[in-house]
């Protein structure tokens, strides 16, 4: 199968200048016509897993551009591939969300989207904004309402991996900035928990409508493994994914309440765990993480199971 995966390399090489084409799946044919690799043999090889196939993206900070961004091709849906980066993360799970018959939009959340909503729960006529919240996904039956807004985040260099979940974390619900800036090791803000606060403000205005809404929180992150990331200056294959330390952590504090903020060895274990119970007590995580109804929390993984098919998986328990 080298043959295959040297093909994949120079195909992942061609879309250099064209990342966005990712926002979205891209089916198995497109790539087997631009490849020259047969459909049914990209399939087994990248069912098969193994060493990631992967292309160092261009970024730009402070003025200067690196290729530190290693995103991977992953299966991410019936017939379809994405990458492990943030928008096409998203679009894969926008997709798998259209499957089970939800109405989807990226980028809502203004005062004129939430009016919208108050008044009608239906994503049909909104326009998307710019840099609003990152998934939304609605099903209606009847009286029956079941709304996801989701916040993504892909990889970023390695070592941040706690920092950025609990950055997105506080894009849901309010989060302390002593404890991003301990994470981060530079100043941060507090995070601005829009979400919790939308959420609250549909549920109660839906509700007296007398509807019966459930509306779900929720993290969404890669969490493919292997995993390729960018460290010291290069990129470098580890056995698990990206974001399996803050994950495995944040699911021993809902399955257990221990949260490592006293007990952890390292500075970074103890200040994610103090977010985890800052956030239990401001809005009671644990019981959001248990909830069937109402409103929820819910952290999810996109990855591929044991089969190589891909999976948007709930990673809550």
């Amino acid at each position: 199968m080298n043959d295959v995966r040297d093909a994949l390399h120079s195909w992942l090489a061609n879309q250099d200048e064209r990342l966005d084409r990712f926002r979205r799946p891209i089916s198995l044919s497109e790539v087997a016509d631009e490849s020259g690799v047969s459909q049914a043999r990209l399939a087994t090889f990248l069912r098969a897993g193994g060493e990631p196939v992967y292309h160092s993206w261009k970024h730009t900070h402070a003025g200067k551009s690196s290729r530190s961004k290693p995103y991977s091709l992953r299966l991410n849906g019936p017939g379809t591939v994405g990458l492990d980066w943030e928008h096409s993360v998203v679009g894969a799970a926008e997709a798998a969300f259209q499957r089970q018959g939800y109405e989807t939009c990226r980028e809502l959340g203004t005062d004129e989207h939430l009016e919208h909503l108050l008044v009608s729960p239906a994503l049909g006529n909104l326009v998307p904004g710019s840099n609003q919240r990152d998934l939304w996904a609605l099903r209606r039956v009847g009286s029956q309402i079941d709304l996801w807004i989701i916040e993504a985040k892909g990889k970023e260099a390695y070592g941040f991996d706690h920092y950025c979940f609990a950055e997105t974390l506080g894009q849901l619900f309010e989060v302390s900035g002593e404890w991003l800036t301990a994470l981060l090791g530079a100043q941060k803000g507090d995070g601005h928990g829009l979400c919790w606060r939308i959420a609250r403000r549909l549920h109660q205005a839906w509700s007296q409508q007398g509807l019966a809404p459930t509306i779900t929180l929720a993290v969404l992150v890669p969490h493919w493994a292997p995993d390729v990331v960018w460290d010291n200056g290069r990129p470098r294959t580890v056995p698990e994914g990206y974001y399996s330390r803050p994950v495995a952590a944040c699911r021993q504090y809902l399955r257990t309440g221990d949260s490592a903020a006293v007990a952890g060895r390292h500075k970074y274990q103890r200040a994610f765990g103090a977010i985890l119970e800052e956030l239990d007590e401001k809005v009671g995580l644990r019981a959001l993480a248990r909830a069937t109804a109402g409103l929820r929390f819910r952290l999810l993984g996109a990855q591929c199971h044991e089969r190589g098919e891909f999976q948007l998986t709930d990673l809550t328990e």
